[in-house]
């Protein structure tokens, strides 16, 4: 009845604020509740953290404990902040946990419902020799298929699995600051040295949030207008 429904969604809000998480150490509950039953309250921040902390989260004892339906739930994410070969060894792991319990399914049974949002497209053929392959997960047929498709870059069309070829996004928290400052400006120009005093007060910097080895480039151009002729500057800058 309709008391008994408010009743238990009562129950059921008052439960997801108990577990709110705050990292990847600790979403794990959370996860299976948003996985498994509707918990709109913390959908936003579970999906935070999968993003954001994904290699912490594939990496954790508690994840090879995880039900189908969780792995289920990182794997249709559009940002993750591991690779895709990451994420498909992360799912091999857990799958052959599981069967090490339960042999009577294959890796292939235990991951079905997963595959589809597994992006093997984006795979190197030596990443499907090096690591599809060998797990037995895809049929003789399905991994001939896969490396045509990988080698002329055209989609996947069979059962259970994904044909998606679009690489999953890197999530990315960047904060732009811009800084009063005046800047004393040398260039040398055809030989004859010109000083440009304050022209320009305006600094920026950036910062990424980011969990993979990373090259960071930053600079800035600046452009001065001089009696027929134009100073270009280039202030290069790099801060870790």
């Amino acid at each position: 009845n309709i008391v008994s429904i408010s009743s238990q969604s009562q129950l059921v809000k008052k439960a997801c604020s108990l577990i709110v998480p705050k990292s990847a150490n600790d979403v794990f509950p959370a996860l299976l509740c948003v996985a498994n039953i509707s918990c709109p309250e913390l959908e936003s921040e579970v999906t935070k953290i999968i993003q954001e902390e994904t290699q912490a989260l594939l990496k954790s004892e508690y994840f090879l404990d995880l039900d189908s339906k969780s792995l289920e739930f990182i794997s249709r994410q559009e940002k993750l902040s591991v690779t895709e070969l990451e994420l498909w060894r992360a799912l091999v792991r857990w799958a052959q946990n599981k069967a090490v319990t339960n042999s009577n399914k294959t890796l292939r049974q235990y991951l079905q419902f997963i595959l589809p949002y597994v992006r093997l497209l984006t795979f190197s053929p030596e990443d499907v020799s090096k690591e599809v392959i060998w797990t037995k997960i895809l049929k003789s047929d399905e991994v001939v298929e896969l490396l045509s498709a990988i080698a002329s870059k055209h989609t996947l069309n069979l059962p259970g699995l994904c044909s998606n070829q679009k690489l999953r996004e890197q999530p990315v928290t960047a904060i732009f600051d811009l800084l009063s400052k005046d800047i004393l400006t040398i260039t040398c120009f055809d030989l004859n040295q010109i000083t440009v005093n304050n022209p320009y007060a305006c600094d920026s910097r950036i910062s990424i949030y980011t969990t993979k080895e990373t090259q960071i480039k930053s600079f800035k151009v600046q452009r001065q207008n001089i009696p027929n002729q134009l100073l270009y500057e280039l202030n290069c800058t790099v801060t870790v």
